[in-house]
């Protein structure tokens, strides 16, 4: 998921870290082994950038659900530390060499900024240690090949080619595409390109930046009738640039087809905008299998947390419960904890079977489409 504020890295901060981040994006041909710290208690350290962990409900309760069940059923433990980099770029990267080093702690899971992540994953790579990513990443770093590093989402890539197969299927001919000319929201323009070069009657009539004020909108707005656009298509980075655009293109021209990002699907996001994204069609970040379990579970998590279930809540469930029965498995060694992530068969969840390539990203089969009814994501049937 993308944060409410982007921290981006200036030229004098990237100078500052130069020399750190030429040696993290190094893959280490022999890197420093590892111990063992195994204890009954497996200890996960979650670095937070400016408070992220807190804008969606389902991350914390998703979270202690999963603690909860672990306990229970298997009496495995988690001690959970959550520590923030308060946003700062400098900061947050000799906050992640120290956590690296720390023979106390058995992995880490980042919520910081998509800079920040291909700049420390070298430090997670020397010492063996797993390096966890759940809210994104740009592509070009998932794709290094770091033995010990996990990314829990979707690419930017396959959302895109998932939205353009999408765009095919509903024969959608004229596509305006906003976007906030980021990294990330590239990747997502990539693989909707991919995705519609084979076709005839699908095409993109028109692409900028924005908008991002009414003024902005009423140009697009104007475009739009101008080239008889049927369908925007709206990847920002941040999630509120890409609610308020939504909202704003669902009040004026209600006839479009409106598609969104994989960050709308927050309880932050949908308790200030769900009523106008109604019909607004996103691709999660992380699929889910419709099943009798994954019901079950939602009505659980809404009956127990007193919130509207969100796609995050059993991202995390699945997540820490793949990761607890990993550890009890495997003990403290973090190259059998590896293996056992990325095992072929994968690994049965709520949300259905989670696989991991070699290269440790999230793969999916069937990726699904969202819609928004009621101010809540769910899969268009």
């Amino acid at each position: 998921m993308k944060r409410q504020k982007r921290i981006i890295a200036g030229i004098v901060i990237l100078a500052v870290v130069a020399g750190i981040v030429m040696v993290a994006g190094k893959i280490q041909r022999k890197p420093q082994k590892a111990k063992s710290t195994k204890t009954d208690t497996l200890k996960i350290v979650i670095l937070d950038s400016g408070d992220y962990y807190y804008s969606d409900e389902g991350i914390e309760n998703g979270i202690m659900l999963a603690q909860e069940a672990l306990e229970k059923e298997s009496g495995i433990s988690i001690d959970l530390e959550r520590v923030d980099d308060g946003g700062d770029y400098v900061n947050g990267i000799s906050m992640a060499k120290a956590l690296a080093e720390d023979e106390s702690v058995d992995m880490v899971i980042s919520f910081q900024n998509f800079e920040s992540i291909g700049a420390e994953a070298g430090f997670f790579e020397q010492v063996q240690k797993p390096f966890i990513i759940t809210m994104g990443c740009y592509d070009e770093v998932a794709e290094r090949g770091y033995e010990y590093l996990i990314t829990d989402f979707l690419s930017g890539r396959t959302i895109g080619s998932s939205i353009g197969e999408f765009l095919k299927q509903e024969k959608r001919e004229n596509i305006a595409l906003c976007h906030s000319d980021t990294t990330f929201e590239k990747d997502e323009l990539k693989g909707i390109q991919s995705a519609i070069r084979d076709s005839d009657n699908t095409n993109i009539y028109y692409t900028q930046t924005g908008p991002f004020d009414e003024d902005g909108l009423a140009q697009l707005l104007a475009r739009c009738e101008k080239l008889s656009i049927d369908t925007v298509v709206a990847n920002f980075y941040t999630q509120t640039d890409s609610a308020w655009l939504l909202s704003r293109l669902r009040k004026k021209r209600p006839d479009l087809t409106v598609v969104g990002d994989y960050a709308l699907d927050s309880s932050e996001i949908l308790k200030k905008y769900g009523k106008d994204l109604e019909g607004v069609v996103i691709v999660p970040v992380y699929p889910y299998e419709e099943s009798e379990e994954m019901e079950r579970f939602i009505r659980r998590y809404e009956v127990e947390k007193q919130v509207r279930f969100s796609t995050a809540a059993v991202q995390y469930y699945d997540l820490f419960q793949m990761l607890g029965k990993a550890y009890d498995r495997c003990g403290g060694e973090s190259q059998s904890m590896m293996r056992e992530l990325k095992k072929k068969e994968g690994y049965e969840g709520v949300a259905g079977r989670i696989y991991f390539d070699e290269k440790g990203r999230l793969s999916s089969e069937n990726c699904p489409v969202f819609v928004c009814r009621n101010s809540k994501f769910v899969r268009m049937k």
